[in-house]
This record gives C-alpha cells, sequence and structure tokens, in this order.
C-alpha cells in the first residue's frame, strides 16, 4: 500500500514530464522499478538488495527501450516542441 500511491502519482506526471522534459523516460522506468520490488515485498514481507537490483535493472532496460522508441518519433517531437 506505501508504493501503490507512488506509482499511481507517477503515471500520471508521466504524460506532462513527457512534454516538458527530456527526463521523461527514466519516469517510466522507475515506475517498473516498483513493480518486482513490490510483489516481492507482498509475497516475502521484507526488503532484499537482490531485488532492488532487479528493480534497477528493470528501470534502465525499460528506460533505454524507450528512448530508442523515441528515436523513432525523433523529427515529429522536434516540430511539435516536445521533449519526449
Amino acid at each position: 500500500f506505501l508504493f501503490g500511491p507512488i506509482c499511481a502519482f507517477l503515471l500520471y506526471v508521466y504524460s506532462f514530464v513527457k512534454r516538458f522534459h527530456y527526463g521523461c523516460h527514466f519516469v517510466l522506468g522507475l515506475i517498473y522499478f516498483f513493480i518486482p520490488v513490490m510483489a516481492y515485498v507482498v509475497v516475502q514481507n521484507a526488503l532484499s538488495f537482490n531485488i532492488l537490483f532487479l528493480g534497477l535493472s528493470a528501470c534502465f532496460f525499460i528506460a533505454a527501450s524507450d528512448i530508442i522508441y523515441a528515436l523513432q518519433d525523433l523529427e515529429f517531437d522536434r516540430r511539435f516542441q516536445l521533449f519526449s
């Protein structure tokens, strides 16, 4: 229950960050950081260094994939002054 509102807030903010800042990919990655961490905490009722590493790996994997995907829309983003 503690991480849920954080993820909901990040999902809400992501679309706005995409319009104004280049760091939107890492906001999306941060959302995916919390997924394995929340699942592990629910099942094990504890927090582990290994699961934080897994969450960090998911964060950078999704952020990198989103950057690669955004490069396909580079011309459109520049034309409409988007920062994704």
